[in-house]
């Protein structure tokens, strides 16, 4: 299907799930969208060559439960009223578009999410909010990656004890990993840092991440040895890339613990 999304698509308000992804649809997101189909739980456009701002209008959307923009061309910032009405989303997808400005800390009203992907947008930029971790702890999939984020990874990620994947890689963060990534957030499976300024060594604790199978910590500032406890006891692990860091010491016989590698 191609073309625009007819304003038309207004008189059907007691859509509650609508779904026009992968398509070719060009265009804005008509503002009858929001204004009028008020029921809609979820909507689906991703994988199409949409274009233009989200509008705040989408505001009007307070039973979204599911929103999918992703793969298009939008731009602009998030507006803030996504956060402040849409306060039953569960999953939102905006990545792989062209959004700007900042992850406001209005993020917090979102205290449903479990999926959270802005990835790929290369225009977000700023730090990632405290209130992201300290409200939002239903999360499990956190993917951030590809944008312009820079500050440290707040030790308040810890909070998201049900993270399974997380994906902060190619932005500007710098500083150490906090030892609460370790220490709380042991349903990780997936952990990539890769592409940042990180610094400090690989902590020891790494080791209680044990459901660990991903891990990519790549061009990075990392130094120290690589310890021990993630041979012997992150045994899931088939993927592992530690390269372009500053790291020393020998390659521990335990790596041979790692059979699925």
């Amino acid at each position: 299907v191609n073309g625009t999304i007819p304003a038309a698509i207004g008189q059907l308000g007691e859509l509650w799930a609508l779904g026009l992804d992968d398509n070719e649809l060009r265009g804005t997101i008509p503002e009858a969208l929001y204004t009028h189909c008020t029921k809609l739980e979820v909507l689906l456009l991703y994988y199409n060559l949409l274009s233009g701002p989200i509008s705040s209008a989408i505001g009007a959307l307070t039973s979204l439960t599911e929103l999918d923009l992703d793969s298009n061309w939008l731009s602009g910032p998030i507006p803030e009223e996504l956060y402040a009405h849409c306060t039953d989303i569960e999953m939102l997808y905006l990545w792989g578009n062209k959004l700007s400005g900042t992850i406001s800390p209005s993020i917090d009203m979102l205290t449903s999410l479990t999926d959270l992907q802005l990835n790929l947008n290369h225009g977000i930029n700023g730090t990632i909010p405290d209130e992201l971790y300290t409200h939002c702890t239903e999360i499990e999939t956190l993917y951030l990656y590809g944008n312009r984020l820079s500050g440290t990874i707040s030790p308040r990620i810890g909070v998201l004890a049900l993270l399974t994947h997380l994906d902060l890689s190619d932005n500007a963060l710098r500083g150490s990993i906090p030892e609460e990534l370790y220490t709380q957030c042991g349903a990780i499976e997936e952990l990539h840092l890769w592409g940042n300024a990180l610094s400090g060594t690989i902590s020891r604790s790494i080791g209680m991440l044990t459901e660990l199978t991903d891990l990519a910590l790549f061009d990075n500032e990392l130094s120290g040895t690589i310890p021990e406890e993630l041979y012997t006891r992150c045994a899931e692990l088939v993927f592992l890339v530690l390269d372009n860091n500053t790291l020393t010491g020998t390659l521990s016989r335990g790596v041979g613990q790692l059979q699925w590698l």
